[in-house]
């Protein structure tokens, strides 16, 4: 069952559930809307490095992947992607769970605002990371503080058992990839 405004208020005044910083006017009907935060990590590019072709192996770490960026404005180019974070800290309890949604206007000129990872677990807590992408024809400009997309709550039938604690626990600000984690140093399987 979705949480509708009156129940998303309810929740964040009894402490069941925190969003920081909270305001009711972003309370929507069945959802909130989040904003975008400081901080964009832009995928670096290079093609051709000591003589072979760049290529991201999911199992190794990547420090070098990416370049950070904190800009007033940053413009994502046309089929473009970045990692990008929401200004909110959020707590999800472990009898909810939660989904990023994009904006339906933000989608009407081209952007989306997660790749993949839109689920929250319970348990989890932290900003949110954003995997930003450009599928429409001109660049976009965004900018920290505006409203970027929207997180809707779900009750689960029965209260998580083990609520979320894995690596992205607690994570402030945008956030690399930590799949490497997933693997040993001898385990390079999928």
């Amino acid at each position: 069952m979705l949480l509708n405004d009156t129940r998303i208020i309810e929740y964040v005044q009894r402490g069941y559930m925190d969003i920081r910083p909270f305001s009711e006017e972003r309370v929507q009907p069945a959802s909130y809307d989040v904003l975008l935060g400081e901080g964009f990590a832009i995928m670096n590019l290079h093609p051709w490095r000591s003589g072979k072709q760049q290529i991201i192996y999911p199992w190794e770490p990547q420090p070098d992947l990416y370049t950070w960026v904190n800009s007033d404005e940053f413009i994502l180019p046309p089929g473009k992607f970045c990692l990008a974070t929401t200004e909110e800290w959020v707590s999800i309890p472990p009898f909810l769970a939660a989904q990023v949604g994009g904006k339906s206007s933000l989608g009407r000129i081209g952007l989306i605002v997660h790749a993949t990872a839109g689920f929250i677990d319970p348990g989890f807590e932290g900003n949110i990371t954003l995997e930003l992408g450009n599928v429409g024809e001109l660049p976009i400009a965004l900018r920290p503080g505006m409203p970027i997309a929207q997180l809707i709550f779900e009750e689960l039938v029965e209260r998580a058992e083990n609520p979320y604690a894995g690596k992205y626990q607690g994570q402030t600000g945008t956030t690399e990839s930590k799949y490497y984690l997933n693997f040993t140093e001898h385990d390079e399987s999928a």
